[in-house]
């Protein structure tokens, strides 16, 4: 198994910002439990076209921090939800995408302290 880290922020550091970095982050990390539970409702429902139509919105604000991990289950999450939960794993791919996530925003929240005490 091949280490990835959590995030990559490269794009972002590419514009040497830091406090556009920091906004850019907040707002991530406010919107995206939100987005979770709308995602976990529409599974639970099996409101398949809702689960598509959220997880599309997530991979779009999670592919700036190239967080490969939150992205390969988000790409496994539509196959899923494609195909009608036919594979089964629709409801244990939102939970491990929300375990995911929590390593993302705890490993972001420790990132955004570092740019404070650095500012």
């Amino acid at each position: 198994m091949t280490y990835q880290p959590l995030f990559d922020l490269s794009i972002l550091q590419e514009m040497d910002d830091s406090n556009f970095i920091t906004q850019i982050i907040s707002l991530y990390l406010e919107d995206t439990p939100k987005n979770l539970a709308e995602i976990k409702e529409a599974a639970a429902n099996n409101d398949f076209s809702g689960v598509e139509k959220r997880i599309h919105k997530l991979k779009g604000s999670t592919a700036i921090f190239q967080s490969q991990q939150i992205l390969d289950t988000i790409d496994e999450l539509h196959e899923s939800a494609n195909g009608e939960n036919k594979d089964g794993r629709l409801h244990d791919l939102v939970i491990k995408l929300e375990n995911e996530y929590e390593l993302l925003r705890n490993a972001l929240n420790e990132y955004l302290a570092i740019l404070k005490i650095n500012a």
